[in-house]
């Protein structure tokens, strides 16, 4: 997927999450799953994408990074951080039995979303 980003703008880190959650859910789409909330926040958290596909439900963590100096995006979800999303993901879940929605499979998924440039390269 290419994300194209004028040159000489300036980003800073909550304008550079949007652009990787809006990459993010462009890829999940792409590979069939279905966007249904954005950002759900809750009293036990947030997560940033919830997404479906057949019979399962996704709670997905986006990480979005300028490099790699700092390790991998998805390293940064750390114990705690799991720990909300699995909270709040229980909260959702307990929210759409009330609505008639029953999912016969979870899972947690991170995606990485790196901006790279390289100056000077050749």
């Amino acid at each position: 997927m290419v994300i194209y980003v004028k040159e000489r703008e300036r980003m800073n880190n909550q304008k550079l999450g949007i652009i990787g959650e809006n990459a993010a859910c462009e890829f999940l789409e792409a590979k069939g799953y279905m966007v249904s909330e954005r950002n759900y926040r809750c009293s036990a958290g947030e997560i940033d994408i919830i997404a479906h596909k057949n019979s399962r439900i996704c709670f997905i963590e986006v990480k979005t990074r300028r490099g790699n100096n700092y390790g991998r995006p998805c390293e940064a979800v750390n114990k705690k951080k799991r720990k909300n999303i699995i909270n709040t993901a229980q909260y959702y879940i307990k929210s759409q039995e009330y609505k008639g929605r029953f999912y016969e499979k979870f899972e947690f998924q991170v995606i990485e979303v790196m901006f790279e440039h390289i100056e000077d390269i050749f």
